[in-house]
């Protein structure tokens, strides 16, 4: 699925010891609802202001999961909170 390539960089930058720190980081999946819990997404996203020194560069969604039968809300909540986070 979306995951896999996103691993297989990071893994590939970090062998190669492009001193670049990469972390991958995913929203989990609610059991209970059968849904992914968009309400950790936020605390995932990093500006270049956060003490932490950290950025979020690559934001990658999928719309649809065919695997847990549902369409993600991104053009409702999803997006518009991506955007109130990260406006660049």
């Amino acid at each position: 699925s979306n995951i896999v390539p996103w691993q297989m960089l990071q893994q590939e930058l970090q062998n190669n010891n492009n001193n670049q720190d990469v972390s991958l980081d995913y929203v989990p999946i609610d059991v209970a609802k059968g849904n992914l819990d968009w309400s950790v997404l936020e605390s995932l996203l990093s500006t270049d202001t956060n003490d932490d020194d950290t950025t979020t560069t690559i934001i990658a969604l999928q719309h649809v999961s065919n695997v847990m039968g549902c369409i993600h809300p991104l053009a409702e909540t999803i997006i518009p909170m991506i955007r109130s986070k990260c406006p660049e």
